[in-house]
């Protein structure tokens, strides 16, 4: 992620760390709004952990299968209002 606070050292975000979020992004936004459908109403979302699992092997051997995303696990705190029902 682009870091903002140290004039002198802007760090980058690598492609992984885009795709994954994106994909938090996505999540929230999909979440929400389902939840809205089903007359739940969301106080808090928090993403506390994200995680993937790869094979570098494509990257380093030109005759493995290129890089592969195997796993995504996120992990997320929610506070919402619930009924009874």
């Amino acid at each position: 992620m682009t870091s903002m606070t140290d004039k002198s050292k802007v760090e980058i975000s690598n492609p992984l760390e885009t795709l994954l979020g994106s994909l938090i992004g996505c999540t929230n936004v999909s979440f929400r709004t389902i939840c809205k459908e089903q007359g739940i109403e969301v106080d808090r979302l928090v993403f506390s952990e994200v995680t993937s699992q790869y094979e570098l092997a494509g990257f380093f051997d030109e005759s493995a299968p290129k890089n592969q995303l195997d796993l995504i696990t996120i992990k997320a705190q929610v506070q919402a209002n619930l009924s009874p029902e």
